[in-house]
């Protein structure tokens, strides 16, 4: 926010405008930042912003790749002080480095490995002495050592150099063999990385091909959910969205507060658990793998890929995520009687002990009936709060910040044509264009007689409110339309 509240063309805008700028930006550089491959550091994100920027372009195609590439230039040339000239040798150098290193499974290495290294290249390639060589990629920080030992600086680092070497191998045997075997064990970080950055540097149509149909593999025999009333998935949140009691819209709420606020929570809850070696949720973290690599593939290939082209990958993005909330809902139904029970008795348990050891009776046996009843609660929020999970991972993975784009969405939810579709369509608009109150009052009378749906409806609409600048009279027409308790901004009546 500081870095454009210095800039003239921002002072002008208006609260939403800022608002949606700052959104857009942020998720550009959230993108790119990716899941730790890249410090969130000052300098980097300030890097990043220039570079965006900067551009003349919208950031599609190859631009992100555009964009690392810069990172590497602009470590050579204000560290290490390359010329212009230079910066080719040594990218190339650390490019044949980067995919040796990967081809031997090691990404630390010691002088002996980088002295042999060296001659074999400039046996055949142009580049500085050793000594010079290795002092410039220290002090660019693109190698950093250890004792005696050297890996490269960051992580992107590597990840995009390799990419860059596949990508140019990626129509030869070599190349489709490497992509195979990093498809096979997508749910590695490393292989998830490499293959997300292949996307920014080829627009082969077998890899997009190949990775839409990873995408459904994992879950490919499991029923999508539909959040119909004849939805297994329906049944296990029927209960609490049924709930009479009514929600509550706040007319106070800071927007940029709770952008903070929302920010702060997902830095708390991120959490460094490897659940590679798990079989029970290896294939949830391919299909989200799969799903980030093809979402990567249509923002790149925005402009390169047809309508129905879109239309397909973003049904493909839908039916996956409908298809992992289905197997979370399957996989509890079939233990959901033995789950209930175990936690019950946990719960019984647990109550007669203290009552044992603060040595008092219990006037009464602990009502079993109401303890299932609320155990049974809780896991209607948890399965309610799994797909909104999903819901928002498919926002963020589908959407594009581009109006062209937009009439793609509703062909989607057309063609699946299911509550659960049209939710996200929803969502995804409402995130990246806005929701007019005649929209959401569409869905409000369609989803009349589907309280599942019309509660998630309440709760995009509620996230959307809270997350944007609105004016009152806009906040009383939607609490109407939904039938939310209106809390009124008491500032307003003093």
């Amino acid at each position: 926010t500081n870095y454009f509240e210095c800039k003239s063309d921002f002072l002008t805008l208006g609260e939403q405008e800022k608002l949606s700028k700052i959104k857009s930006i942020f998720n550009q550089v959230r993108r790119l930042l990716g899941d730790k491959i890249l410090p969130p550091y000052p300098v980097f994100i300030l890097s990043l912003l220039r570079t965006l920027d900067e551009a003349t372009y919208s950031l599609n195609e190859t631009s992100y790749g555009y964009c690392y590439e810069s990172l590497l230039y602009f470590a050579f040339k204000s560290k290490a002080r390359l010329k212009e000239n230079q910066l080719t040798y040594y990218l190339s150098f650390i490019e044949q480095l980067a995919f040796d290193l990967f081809k031997r499974n090691n990404k630390s290495f010691d002088d002996t490995y980088l002295k042999s290294f060296y001659d074999e290249y400039k046996s055949t390639h142009i580049i500085d002495d050793f000594y010079t060589l290795e002092k410039n990629l220290l002090d660019s920080y693109i190698l950093k050592k250890y004792d005696n030992t050297y890996q490269f600086g960051y992580k992107y680092i590597y990840y995009f150099l390799v990419a860059k070497h596949i990508a140019g191998l990626i129509n030869k045997e070599e190349g489709k063999k490497i992509i195979k075997n990093l498809f096979d064990k997508l749910y590695l970080e490393e292989n998830a990385n490499i293959l997300v950055f292949i996307t920014h540097h080829t627009k082969d149509n077998d890899f997009i091909e190949e990775s839409v149909l990873k995408a459904m593999e994992p879950f490919e025999n499991i029923e999508p959910i539909t959040l119909k009333k004849d939805c297994n998935y329906y049944s296990l949140i029927s209960g609490l969205a049924e709930d009479i009691t009514k929600e509550i819209l706040q007319t106070d709420i800071s927007p940029n507060k709770r952008r903070k606020e929302n920010l702060q929570k997902i830095d708390k809850n991120s959490n460094n658990y490897d659940f590679t070696e798990n079989d029970v949720v290896r294939p949830y973290i391919t299909a989200f793998k799969a799903i980030d690599i093809v979402s990567q593939i249509i923002k790149n290939r925005v402009g390169y890929l047809t309508k129905e082209q879109l239309a397909t990958y973003i049904t493909e993005l839908y039916l996956t995520g409908f298809r992992m909330i289905g197997a979370i809902g399957e996989t509890y139904n079939n233990a959901k009687d033995d789950i209930v029970n175990d936690l019950v008795n946990s719960i019984i348990d647990d109550i007669e002990k203290m009552a044992k050891n603060r040595k008092y009776l219990m006037k009464e046996p602990a009502d079993r009936s109401k303890i299932e009843k609320k155990v049974n609660k809780f896991f209607e929020i948890i399965n309610l709060q799994i797909c909104l999970g999903v819901f928002s991972k498919l926002v963020e993975s589908a959407g594009i910040n581009d109006n062209k784009v937009k009439e793609i969405y509703s062909i989607v939810a057309e063609n699946i044509n299911s509550p659960a579709a049209k939710l996200v369509t929803f969502s995804v608009k409402a995130y990246y264009y806005g929701i007019s109150v005649k929209e959401i009052k569409d869905f409000a009378k369609e989803f009349s007689k589907n309280p599942v749906a019309l509660k998630i409806l309440k709760a995009r609409v509620i996230s959307y409110v809270y997350n944007n600048h609105l004016n009152f009279k806009k906040k009383q027409q939607i609490s109407e339309i939904l039938g939310l308790q209106l809390k009124p901004d008491l500032r307003r009546l003093k």
